[in-house]
């Protein structure tokens, strides 16, 4: 196996033809392959590979919820290259495309029993929203986490 560096991977935007709906839906706690076919948007939606392969390793994707404020919807690693910080990078990735298009935060939902996805974004920032804080979409089983990129 490849040892995964910053320097043999590189982030893209993918073509619609190129999306890899199966590790979306992998990488989405909340929505069914379906409702992510519908709610997937290419300008906020990124694949990260090996730069000599072209291999997929990993992908995010995220939707604006207003002009502030993004949800991410899917982040997932294949298989095979978990556990080398590639969840990680995306994460770190996809926050920081989210603050380039003026984003102040950005939410998400995890199954409240993946407490290790909950650990690692807590770790990473995020914030559990408190129960009163939580919008009427929010789903029962899940647990909604919040990242402040800036201050209003």
């Amino acid at each position: 196996m490849t040892l995964i560096t910053l320097r043999n991977t590189e982030f893209y935007r993918p073509l619609p033809q190129e999306l890899p709906w199966e590790l979306i839906a992998a990488g989405s706690a909340r929505h069914e392959l379906e409702q992510l076919r519908e709610l997937v948007d290419l300008d906020y939606t990124r694949i990260v590979c090996l730069l000599d392969e072209g291999t997929t390793l990993g992908i995010y994707s995220m939707r604006a919820l207003s002009e502030t404020c993004f949800e991410l919807l899917s982040l997932s690693v294949v298989t095979e290259h978990e556990h080398q910080l590639l969840g990680r990078r995306l994460l770190g990735h996809a926050l920081g495309l989210a603050e380039s298009k003026a984003g102040r935060d950005v939410q998400l939902e995890v199954c409240a029993d993946n407490t290790r996805v909950i650990d690692v974004v807590e770790r990473y920032g995020f914030v559990r929203s408190a129960p009163e804080q939580q919008p009427a979409a929010s789903t029962p089983g899940f647990v909604r986490l919040n990242f402040e990129l800036t201050a209003e």
